[in-house]
């Protein structure tokens, strides 16, 4: 029998999109022959290209708008060229900056990689919203990539700012960094009119920094940060914030940085002291420190500084003795809430001193007191002869050693419930009363009578007779402590 010969044909074939909607290349390959065998699918080299999207140029006439940065991607798996770009330039003109590894206006792109230009566009003297392309020429698998764009040519608002952000070192314990950025339009909106409407700021932060205040002023707007390393208890390190402002809709970013690197040899809180509490604001507190390498004490009376309330009129939620520690003077407020304060520095420094805190210089200006507040002036109602209008004397021995009392109340106001702090002040040292005025909120922890509670007004023992009294610091580098001593229970 005769062998025949059978031919077997077979027709096919593909469309590709080749306009607007440009579609993927295809391919195509026998992987099965009449034996079922199957053969490796031979991957074919392709280069495709593909373009990121733009947002809309926005730009005054005459002027270039905002950058924007176009990046070219190779999603296939062999090198791509880019040989050309054609723009168009209808009333506004493309500028190209090329990144890295561009020839004049040529590249290749390797599988899986990008580059990108900078593109933007100069608004003609035209007002109005165009429509211009970009032609990129290469050896993309697909054909021609053709990247669309929209310019809006008008008279937009902007605004600038100063200072450009915030970089500044704290070496002491406590100091703020405080900055108010001035915001106004730039020349070309003042010059059409166009002006600050509404102004909003937030931030991110690693740790310190506050926005203290947004407003508009005499059409300036004003944005207030501040940095405070006690909220990150003055650990070393470098915080930041990004502030964002946000101005009739348009919102900027402003770099602000605090380095802390304080020399705890130089400024180190030594020991404090909070008195007992009584009617209606006796209440007293020291703090002890070294600033600036030179040893401080800072006594503050009373509460209602600030415009705050005294103690027992809501103000003894603002009770902080920390208000009258390092950096507390050069806050917004001084030593915040506390209504008098008295500030000695340069002790310990080797001459025995005796001070009245209420001592005046020869123009009649306070040498200590640091801070008064208007109707709580408890101090001008203290001390006699030459100690007339202080409320305390201090003796340094020289070595830092400190011995603190309260003078004499030389004379009452007349207003009850100011007489009634006064009368009740002249007692604050005691650890325990049991003659103040109204109520005494809180007592101190003692020796010889621990076991009275230490708040409120239960009485001690009957047959304790005795109660601490504070007299003040006594230590050595930095180990400092209470000195008191035992003296009868007032009212006994």
């Amino acid at each position: 029998m005769s062998a025949i010969n059978v031919t077997i044909t077979s027709t096919f074939g593909f469309v590709n999109s080749t306009g607007t909607i440009i579609g993927p290349r295809t391919y195509f390959q026998t992987i099965f022959d009449f034996q079922s065998s199957s053969t490796d699918f031979i991957i074919a080299d392709s280069k495709l290209l593909s373009v990121t999207t733009l947002t809309p140029f926005v730009c005054f006439p005459g002027q270039y708008s905002d950058i924007q940065t176009v990046y070219f991607y190779n999603n296939g798996n062999a090198a791509l060229t880019i040989t050309s770009f054609l723009f168009t330039a209808e009333s506004a003109i493309p500028r190209i900056t090329y990144g890295p590894g561009w020839g004049s206006i040529s590249t290749t792109i390797e599988p899986g990689s990008s580059k990108y230009i900078d593109l933007s566009y100069k608004g003609s003297e035209q007002l109005g919203e165009f429509n211009n392309s970009i032609t990129i020429g290469s050896n993309n698998d697909e054909g021609i990539v053709r990247l669309s764009t929209r310019q809006s040519v008008g008279y937009g608002f902007d605004w600038e700012y100063v200072p450009q952000g915030i970089n500044q070192g704290i070496v002491e314990i406590g100091q703020p960094i405080e900055q108010t950025f001035l915001i106004a339009p730039n020349d070309k909106s003042l010059e059409f009119g166009l002006l600050i409407e509404n102004i909003s700021a937030t931030a991110v932060h690693s740790g310190g920094w506050q926005i203290i205040d947004t407003s508009i002023k005499n059409q300036l707007g004003h944005v207030k940060v501040r940095f405070d390393p006690d909220i990150v208890a003055n650990v070393t390190g470098t915080y930041v914030q990004t502030l964002t402002v946000y101005v009739n809709g348009i919102s900027k970013d402003i770099v602000n940085t605090a380095t802390v690197n304080i020399n705890t040899a130089t400024y180190l809180h030594l020991v404090d002291w909070l008195s007992p509490i009584a009617t209606a604001n006796s209440v007293i507190g020291i703090s002890y420190d070294r600033q600036n390498n030179e040893k401080v004490i800072t006594v503050g009376v009373g509460l209602g500084g600030d415009g705050t309330p005294i103690y027992d009129q809501g103000g003894s939620v603002l009770l902080d003795i920390a208000n009258l520690g390092i950096g507390s003077g050069t806050q917004d407020y001084p030593f915040a809430h506390w209504a008098e304060v008295y500030q000695v520095k340069n002790l310990g420094s080797g001459t025995v001193q005796m001070l009245n805190l209420g001592a005046k210089d020869a123009d009649g200006e306070f040498i200590y007191k640091v801070k008064t507040t208007d109707n709580l002036n408890y101090g001008d109602y203290f001390g006699n002869g030459s100690s007339k209008g202080s409320m305390f004397s201090l003796i340094d021995d020289g070595n830092g050693n400190l011995t603190l009392a309260i003078n004499s109340l030389r004379e009452l106001s007349g207003d009850q419930d100011f007489d009634d702090t006064l009368k009740n002040l002249t007692r604050a040292f005691h650890y325990y009363s049991e003659a103040d005025t109204g109520t005494r909120y809180t007592n101190l922890p003692q020796y010889p009578i621990d076991s009275s509670p230490s708040t409120g007004t239960v009485k001690a023992p009957y047959n304790e007779t005795r109660t601490r009294i504070f007299r003040g610091f006594s230590g050595y580098v930095n180990t400092w402590t209470t000195a008191t001593s035992l003296v009868t229970i007032p009212g006994l």
